[in-house]
């Protein structure tokens, strides 16, 4: 059967430009949760994400699709109103080990607190509420610019992203001072010290211009941050004064120090440039709240996709805006410009009565895929294939099979490609799609149905007994779920 090589129809590249064609959608995950603003699950987890509700102060468990009707944890003494709550949800890269995690709220009194808790001795699935152990304390002014995101770097460190304090227009300077925490991103080793310690290779150890626990400062609210799974990088989504959302870029090559320009600069623009001294690092993206496309007025930070089910949108950074109800992308390529700027809201939209609208966080869970956050409706939704549906039956040694297709586009050309190499990212440029086959080669090719289907009949050679074939359809901008067949 299928030896033609599909080299005739298509040229192959080594993905040296990102192509993010892979057609994806959402579908509802959990639903039922009060104001949830944070997901994520420790390494290796399978099983389960955890969710944090802003205002009542619980982290719930979502196992296996279904929420589970205790609590993991349930703070009780957090303040809420505003962008206050429980913010922040980080678990130790060991926690499978110590058993430890950690939470950054507002408390009682309105101030910042990062405070590590140790799963229960007895159930997983429960927190020890008796664990806590505080290890920052910050005082905010304002009910408003708090940050909340905290994560694990590559490097071991947690990372704690602190707004300027809050009001407007940063009014005490917080954004460029270096004696205070606000309006920094924060990098601390909990490992050692007590409760912490400063890591040695902390930019400005030992100046006394700057604490020892900055990172990297001028940022007005950091609400939402990720380090890319692969690369290490860094991502940040910094909301916003009056003019410019911005997404900053730090390499994970970075000896930190960056100075994101707030409140001298908003963005690549001048805002209030009194006692200024420049030497900025400007955002590697930025929108304005008043013209253009995308337009908006409050970021939502996202995440760098590279999860398993989503092969074609490897490296594709999703981001959203908090107040216009959008969803965009875009890669960042090998030279380190933006590619691919792209649009999702539509096609991200759910089925249905369903919508994703005020989106408070994207989260991944231990396999990397991609999680929404609808703040208002109490919802997650999860990215995933808006596949061809690729059916295949058993493949017998010498006889005759028939491959259908379904969910293609009406009376498209489609595609039938296998590969006996087993599996590699492929990008096909003239179709504009990547395949997840190695040294590809077309079998058969159909016109689609008006309702999109089609079928293929196969011949299945009697030397191909005990055999593996990796088999994938195609068209026009999208592919097909994977079959891996073993000839019998």
């Amino acid at each position: 059967m299928m030896r033609f090589i599909l080299s005739a129809l298509v040229a192959f590249a080594c993905m040296a430009t990102p192509v993010s064609a892979q057609k994806i959608q959402t579908e509802l995950f959990a639903s039922g949760f009060s104001r949830p603003v944070a997901l994520t699950a420790p390494d290796g987890d399978l099983e389960r994400v955890f969710v944090c509700e802003q205002y009542t102060g619980r982290i719930e468990i979502v196992k296996n699709g279904t929420v589970l009707s205790t609590a993991f944890l349930d703070l009780a003494s957090i303040s809420q109103g505003s962008e206050q709550g429980l913010l922040g949800l980080a678990f130790h890269p060991d926690y499978d080990q110590n058993g430890y995690f950690f939470v950054n709220y507002t408390n009682s009194s309105g101030n910042t607190r990062v405070v590590r808790y140790k799963v229960s001795s007895t159930n997983p699935d429960v927190a020890d509420a008796n664990s806590a152990t505080t290890i920052l304390s910050v005082s905010q002014p304002f009910s408003n610019h708090n940050g909340g995101h905290i994560a694990f770097g590559p490097d071991g460190y947690l990372y704690i992203g602190l707004g300027d304090g809050g009001s407007g227009g940063d009014p005490y300077g917080n954004g460029q001072k270096g004696t205070t925490m606000l309006g920094k991103m924060l990098r601390i080793d909990v490992d050692s010290g007590n409760p912490y310690a400063i890591p040695p290779t902390n930019p400005f150890v030992g100046n006394s211009s700057f604490l020892d626990e900055i990172w990297a400062y001028g940022l007005r609210n950091p609400w939402r941050y990720s380090f890319d799974r692969q690369t290490g990088d860094l991502w940040i989504g910094d909301v916003g004064q009056n003019a410019w959302e911005e997404i900053d870029f730090q390499p994970a090559s970075s000896a930190g120090g960056e100075n994101y320009g707030w409140r001298c600069r908003e963005g690549n623009h001048n805002y209030n440039t009194s006692g200024c001294s420049g030497g900025y690092t400007a955002p590697f993206y930025e929108y304005s709240q008043s013209s253009g496309t995308p337009r908006g007025w409050c970021v939502t930070g996202g995440v760098c996709y590279r999860g398993t089910d989503l092969l074609g949108i490897q490296g594709t950074y999703f981001f959203a805006d908090y107040s216009a109800n959008w969803i965009w992308s875009f890669q960042r390529d090998t030279s380190g410009s933006l590619v691919d700027l792209q649009n999702r809201t539509t096609e991200l939209d759910p089925p249905g009565n369903l919508s994703i609208r005020y989106i408070s966080s994207f989260g991944e869970d231990g396999k990397g895929e991609v999680y929404i956050l609808d703040r208002s409706g109490g919802e997650v939704f999860k990215i995933i294939p808006d596949f061809i549906d690729l059916q295949v039956p058993t493949l017998v040694a010498g006889s005759s099979a028939t491959i259908t297709l379904a969910d293609a586009t009406p009376n498209a050309q489609v595609y039938l490609v296998y590969s006996m190499n087993g599996l590699s990212l492929t990008e096909i440029a003239q179709l504009d799609i990547t395949m997840v086959l190695k040294n590809p080669r077309l079998a058969a090719t159909r016109t689609a149905t008006p309702a999109g289907a089609a079928s293929f009949n196969v011949n299945v050679p009697a030397g191909a007994f005990g055999r593996n074939v990796w088999i994938q359809a195609a068209e026009m901008g999208n592919v097909s779920n994977l079959a891996i067949v073993t000839v019998q």
